[in-house]
């Protein structure tokens, strides 16, 4: 992820975020431990858990790291867009040119949403993730100005668009995401 050392972490945090990033993916929450985390990150276990106490905890860190990152890449890329038109268009492109990180992401918290019951950590890394959708809301809220209601049906038609893309590729377009951004000011 670019802008890594922006985002205010110390390096060796940096090099566990974006590193791990590809192992919560691929093995998702529970079939993921620390030390095998360690081990593919190249670390000691011990060294992990020096910056870590526990993989809940990094996890969340993870959530608000990525989080915290795409809304400043967002911002970064609408920036410099003046009508609603532009900034939805941008938005869109934006999503479509990440789209294999976002499904990724999407992929990880579906993973973890799979693990009802699990004790403090668990629960600690959802409320963290509610918090980065809440953060994703009001971003798209205030950039795109939208209402509450607004925001929260693109939030969730942005995260079933990459969800229907996962299950059916050649069906699901970008496009059709476009055209309803542009459909809400008409």
């Amino acid at each position: 992820m670019q802008g890594l050392s922006a985002l205010g972490e110390p390096p060796k945090k940096l090099q566990i975020l974006d590193g791990c990033f590809e192992h919560f993916a691929r093995h998702g929450y529970h079939g993921l431990s620390m030390r095998r985390l360690a081990q593919k990150l190249g670390f000691t276990t011990g060294a992990l858990y020096h910056h870590y106490r526990s993989k809940s905890e990094l996890f969340c860190d993870l959530v608000s790291f990525h989080s915290k990152g795409d809304i400043a890449a967002l911002h970064n890329h609408l920036e410099n867009q003046g009508s609603y038109i532009e900034q939805a268009s941008a938005l869109v492109d934006f999503l479509e040119e990440r789209q294999l990180y976002f499904r990724k992401m999407i992929m990880i918290v579906l993973d973890l949403q799979r693990e009802r019951g699990m004790g403090q950590g668990i629960d600690a890394a959802r409320r963290r993730v509610t918090s980065a959708l809440q953060q994703y809301r009001e971003f798209l809220r205030q950039e795109l100005d939208l209402s509450e209601p607004e925001s929260q049906g693109l939030l969730s038609l942005i995260i079933g668009t990459f969800v229907q893309k996962e299950i059916d590729p050649k069906r699901v377009r970008f496009s059709d995401l476009r055209n309803y951004l542009l459909a809400l000011r008409m």
